[in-house]
């Protein structure tokens, strides 16, 4: 696997637009990981697909994640902030 430059972003998100969530996902790692051929990515369990696009995500913008949400009863904003390392977890054994 590799990292992305900025214009392979630009052209999967382009691409991606009118494309589904798994769709968009497989083509940011059809171009990560040129290795693997699209119809074995596309046979990753869930997990193995997340867990690749987590560190496509670290490569790309850093290992920092910020996230805010609106509470749906109360409208408080909840913001979070932790790093990659704080919810990677180790695979398991087959």
């Amino acid at each position: 696997m590799r990292s992305l430059s900025t214009s392979e972003l630009i052209t999967i998100w382009e691409q991606g637009l009118n494309r589904s969530s798994i769709q968009r996902s497989l083509s940011l790692l059809a171009v990560a990981c040129p290795e693997i051929s699209p119809e074995e990515l596309a046979k990753l369990s869930i997990g193995q697909r997340d867990a690749r696009l987590l560190v496509l995500r670290e490569w790309t913008f850093g290992s920092q994640l910020v996230s805010l949400a609106n509470c749906p009863n109360c409208g408080d904003r909840l913001e979070l902030s932790f790093t990659v390392a704080d919810i990677k977890v180790s695979p398991v054994a087959e």
